[in-house]
């Protein structure tokens, strides 16, 4: 009697201390899980770039590290080569409607006309009463100029953050690169589930995710596209450029592509294409932003053997509770536990014609 209950004691006191140790490993680890996620969804999605190094580079560090730069430059060099080009762009752009502003007393006095305009030609066909429009857009103008300086107060305080999650990720990705294939081996041996359970939660994981990032990769390419052919046949500049840079602003959780084609819609109002500036909001509105509601859920769907209607909420709740990160662990969470659900449906029913079996033996 007395070692049974000396083993339950030890069970309960090792239970409590491996409970302590979880709790103080979840404190150490919340302030990076986010570039810890991410590493791990990009180990997932380049893990068979990392399978195709390793089977040309024979040393395991050296395949991980090559992995590990490669997905480093395809991630952020595009992102620093369109910055350089927006600012250029932009830069243009602001110098041509200066120009073209300089008659009217300065840029803001060219868009306070052009608004105004706009303006008391819905309040005639409407019968609306008037506005004053120079105050309104004056208040408005001070407040946004207000966010704007927050917005580089943060940007500049958060900076320092932003590179020390940007090592934490690209560091971990090695390592997960590395030694990521062993590290799941033992991770599997220790869950109290079947092998074969296991190995089918860990492939509901990395389908889900690889189905989410195609996904968001088939959007940004069918966004960039209908984007680019609406630029160009607008006459607008560079159009190759804007059509990239919507593709990536695809990638963007909730505004998306918007960000792009709503801006530039603005600067045709501002600079007297009206015609033009219709056509690309309706263009926006009524194409480009319904591609990422028709395809993204299919492709996801694919991977995840989820109904689109499930796949549509993981997203949304993934956006409003993990942030960017939600696109990928919303349908991955939900996935899961679809899963768990079936497998422990079929342990109940398995156990059931056991019990009934053993008590009519009884």
């Amino acid at each position: 009697m007395a070692p049974t209950l000396s083993k339950q004691a030890e069970l309960i006191f090792l239970s409590a201390l491996t409970l302590l140790g979880l709790y103080l490993s979840y404190l150490l680890l919340r302030p990076y899980a986010a570039p810890i996620l991410f590493a791990v969804i990009l180990a997932i999605i380049f893990v068979p770039l990392y399978e195709k190094l390793r089977r040309v580079v024979r040393n395991p560090s050296a395949s991980a590290f090559l992995a590990t730069l490669i997905t480093l430059i395809a991630t952020v060099l595009p992102l620093v080569l369109v910055a350089i080009a927006i600012t250029r762009e932009s830069t243009d752009l602001y110098q041509a409607l200066s120009v073209r502003s300089a008659a009217e007393g300065g840029m803001a006095q060219l868009l306070l006309h052009y608004v105004q305009v706009a303006t008391e030609w819905v309040r005639q066909r409407f019968g609306l009463p008037p506005i004053d429009i120079r105050g309104v857009t004056l208040r408005y103008l001070g407040q946004a100029s207000a966010a704007l300086v927050q917005f580089g107060a943060g940007a500049i305080a958060n900076f320092f953050k932003l590179l020390v999650d940007a090592g934490i990720t690209f560091l971990l990705l090695f390592f997960l690169f590395r030694d990521g294939k062993a590290g799941l081996a033992r991770v599997n041996s220790a869950l109290p589930m079947s092998e074969e359970r296991a190995s089918e939660l860990f492939r509901r994981i990395g389908s889900t995710v690889t189905a989410t990032f195609y996904g968001g990769l088939a959007v940004a390419a069918v966004q960039g596209t209908l984007g680019g052919l609406a630029y160009y046949f607008l006459g607008l500049q560079s159009a190759v450029l804007w059509g990239f840079i919507t593709a990536l602003a695809s990638l963007l959780p909730v505004v998306g592509s918007a960000t792009v084609w709503v801006p530039m819609s603005i600067v045709l109002l501002a600079s007297g294409h009206w015609l033009k500036a219709v056509l690309l909001l309706a263009w926006g509105f009524g194409v480009v932003g319904m591609v990422d509601n028709l395809i993204r859920p299919l492709i996801v769907r694919a991977g995840t053997q989820l109904h689109m209607v499930f796949i549509f909420l993981s997203l949304l709740g993934g956006l409003a509770v993990f942030g960017v990160l939600g696109l990928f662990l919303g349908p991955v969470i939900l996935s899961v536990t679809f899963a768990l659900v079936g497998m422990l449906h079929d342990e109940i029913a398995r156990r059931n014609p056991q019990e009934q079996l053993a008590g009519s033996r009884n």
